[in-house]
């Protein structure tokens, strides 16, 4: 049985590789940057009703929300470029898929 032409030449594949990579690692960035949301989440339930303090510890918890958003939005712009390109890698998606299902239940997560 005749395997089909490879149409991607060798350079390219290592260079999608780091596609993959890139998305894995920032989805781990993402994950960190949840865990720094959420401990600013969580000195503003230990804070009380102090009106200063709570309300920059919302500020700065909306912030890293928004980062952590971003990333992940990178993270999955980098995996479709890898996919777009050369869809080889199969080993990629069972890390992606636990990272990302961590990251919406660390998102999810009440404090």
């Amino acid at each position: 049985m005749p395997q089909p032409p490879d149409n991607v030449p060798q350079k390219n594949q290592r260079v999608f590789r780091i596609f993959y990579l890139t998305a894995i690692f920032l989805l781990l960035a993402a994950i960190a940057i949840t865990f720094i949301q959420k401990s600013q989440e969580s000195a503003i339930a230990l804070t009380g009703a102090q009106g200063g303090e709570v309300q920059q510890h919302v500020q700065t918890a909306q912030y890293w929300a928004k980062v952590s958003f971003a990333t992940v939005a990178l993270a999955v712009l980098s995996l479709g470029i890898a996919v777009w390109y050369y869809e080889k890698q199969r080993w990629v998606w069972g890390p992606v898929l636990v990272l990302l299902f961590f990251f919406v239940a660390l998102q999810l997560m009440m404090v």
